[in-house]
């Protein structure tokens, strides 16, 4: 529970607004979905170098994850909904894969080194 009060900015804590220069870029493979993907996202995004991604594997559908993160004010990318606004991703894009986790073909689709 302290990840996701952290996560939704709850705890008083000071976001971290910018990330060290010699933070590298990551590829971070996410294998599921559910309602706590959203504020581990925005956790990730705080702590990563900008031009991270993160490649989620999930048998959910594709429409009931944007639905999910739509209602966050992200969009399948992870970009913001609303131009205006400035609630979307800054460091991380996300790569969906759409299948099960026991499939060998699937995972391999993932940057799993």
């Amino acid at each position: 529970q302290d990840v996701l009060r952290r996560a939704a900015g709850l705890t008083g804590r000071r976001r971290l607004e910018t990330i060290p220069v010699d933070v590298p870029r990551v590829d971070v493979a996410l294998v599921g979905w559910n309602d706590r993907v959203v504020p581990l996202l925005r956790e990730l995004d705080r702590h990563v170098a900008s031009g991270s991604v993160v490649h989620v594997l999930s048998e959910r559908r594709l429409d009931e994850r944007e639905r999910s993160l739509k209602e966050e004010g992200l969009t399948l990318k992870g970009e913001s909904v609303f131009r205006e606004d400035d609630i979307g991703l800054r460091n991380v894009t996300l790569d969906h894969v759409v299948g099960f986790a026991t499939d060998v073909s699937q995972l391999r689709r993932l940057p799993l080194a």
